[in-house]
């Protein structure tokens, strides 16, 4: 496509979708670890260190709980604009399962049944589950608006600059949104990195030739 060449409205739909998902998967993942350091404040001793060893006590599991419930929700009100934490549990509930991929009843879960091996590392690892989780769910949500009777498909080959390469007919929506994302990252996408399974005989004789250019 050419560098002045106008961006099709759907494209820039897709790329406005793009940067809201990953905006609120980037928060996700910060807003965890701030949540369990609000929480690690029950944790440290007379020394000012970390004593996950206390977490053996219930009542150290339900304060460190509160933290970052209070956390949890503090940021969501406030991403939301909302004028205050929604006083039924069941509310906060649902707000913080769609938004932080988590309740308070999986949280207190995961501390009576680990205690003392509710460290940060397990923690994050357990975020890191959450946050591939809510991706799963939210990356489709960025291309859904995609319309192959319209064009949109072609219009993406021909934004990428490989018109006349990709066959259309063989790509999906999930084809041509990852392409878009990695074109805007690396500012194009090498055709020696597309599979054959979706060239035509045309980009298939294209990608053989540079293969042979390179290893010449």
């Amino acid at each position: 496509m050419a560098k002045n060449a106008p961006v099709k409205a759907h494209i820039k739909e897709f790329h406005r979708k793009s940067d809201k998902v990953k905006k609120m998967l980037d928060t996700t993942g910060v807003e965890h670890t701030e949540a369990y350091l609000k929480g690690a404040e029950v944790l440290k001793g007379e020394d000012g260190q970390i004593d996950y060893e206390l977490l053996e006590d219930v009542v150290n599991q339900d304060k460190m709980l509160d933290k970052m419930m209070d956390h949890y929700l503090a940021g969501v009100v406030k991403e939301l604009g909302l004028s205050g934490k929604p006083k039924d549990t069941l509310d906060q509930d649902i707000l913080l399962k769609k938004y932080r991929g988590i309740t308070r009843e999986s949280l207190k879960s995961d501390l009576r049944s680990t205690k003392s091996g509710y460290t940060l590392k397990a923690h994050e690892g357990q975020r890191d589950k959450l946050i591939e989780n809510q991706q799963k769910e939210l990356i489709p949500l960025t291309f859904d608006h995609f319309d192959r009777g319209k064009g949109h498909l072609d219009d993406i080959v021909k934004a990428i600059g490989h018109s006349g390469s990709i066959n259309v007919d063989s790509i999906e929506e999930g084809n041509a949104a990852q392409w878009l994302d990695e074109h805007r990252q690396a500012g194009e996408i090498r055709l020696v990195s597309i599979s054959d399974r979706y060239l035509t005989a045309s980009g298939k004789a294209k990608k053989k030739a540079l293969k042979s250019k390179y290893k010449g």
